[in-house]
């Protein structure tokens, strides 16, 4: 459990840390950058949705380097990004560190897909590390030039009887 906040906590000295220069430096480099996020999560799984069927999420995602070595087609540029969310409630916790890839199908809609691990925590079991994966849809827009975003997502986390699968709905900033 110490581990666990150790590195929640050290991940959100590493986001501030990124974030607040990118702030700065976000009107020069559009689409380049920290994506901040907040919302809900549904749990798919009845044992982890009893007494609560949404939990509170909040994330960040840090794009990492553009698509170079594959084909890259200038209408649909994509990019590979780190996130790290935390979907909890009910005892439940998740914590997904994922490398994704984003691909841009329209002007303003992203589609990605990743994978890594998710540190997690269940009521009557050891804390675990799991293999996790995800995949979402992300729309995007400004509003007087403040870039804006919503995201739908499906998480899952194996080896964990899918209980801490399921949708999440956030929204954001884009930095």
């Amino acid at each position: 459990m110490q581990r666990m906040r150790a590195l929640v906590s050290s991940f959100g000295f590493v986001a501030l840390w990124f974030a607040v220069p990118s702030t700065s430096t976000a009107q020069g480099l559009p689409g380049f950058g920290v994506q901040v996020r907040v919302g809900y999560f549904w749990p798919a799984n009845s044992r982890a949705a009893a007494g609560k069927s949404q939990w509170f999420t909040v994330g960040t995602e840090f794009k990492v380097l553009d698509d170079t070595f594959l084909m890259r087609n200038p209408l649909t540029p994509g990019h590979f990004s780190f996130s790290a969310d935390l979907m909890e409630g009910n005892g439940f916790r998740s914590v997904p560190l994922l490398l994704n890839y984003n691909l841009r199908v329209l002007e303003n809609l992203t589609a990605s897909a990743g994978g890594g691990i998710s540190f997690t925590s269940r009521p009557g079991f050891k804390d675990n590390t799991s293999f996790a994966y995800q995949a979402s849809l992300v729309y995007d827009w400004a509003i007087q030039g403040f870039p804006i975003l919503v995201r739908l997502a499906w998480n899952g986390v194996s080896s964990v009887d899918e209980e801490l699968d399921g949708f999440s709905l956030t929204a954001g900033v884009k930095f």
